[in-house]
């Protein structure tokens, strides 16, 4: 994927930031996308933070709740980066999965 982004032009980037050790929580490599993509001809380009909707839709599995984001954690990330110039905002990653679980509504 590296040299597909240095090579072409992006508007948006929605990546995955789960399911893999080195960019999922709690060390988000949401930074070193933004630096990486300064070089490249995408350096305009908006990075989403992709996350699970769900436990089970973070690996198919209800062990993939070490990926998972409740949703009264995710404003402190969004704070951390929703500032840089690079941010597109959340992308969640397979919605229909979210029916399986309970939430508080008024998260």
């Amino acid at each position: 994927m590296q040299e597909i982004i240095q090579g072409s032009i992006f508007d948006y980037l929605w990546v995955q930031f789960y399911n893999n050790p080195e960019c999922s929580r709690p060390t988000l490599n949401y930074n070193f996308w933004v630096e990486f993509l300064k070089d490249t001809p995408s350096a305009g380009a908006k990075v989403f933070l992709g996350l699970p909707a769900s436990p089970l839709a973070a690996n198919g599995l209800h062990t993939g709740s070490q990926y998972y984001w409740e949703p009264a954690a995710l404003p402190s990330a969004i704070k951390k980066y929703q500032n840089s110039s690079a941010w597109g905002g959340v992308m969640l990653w397979d919605a229909g999965a979210e029916n399986l679980e309970i939430w508080d509504p008024l998260h």
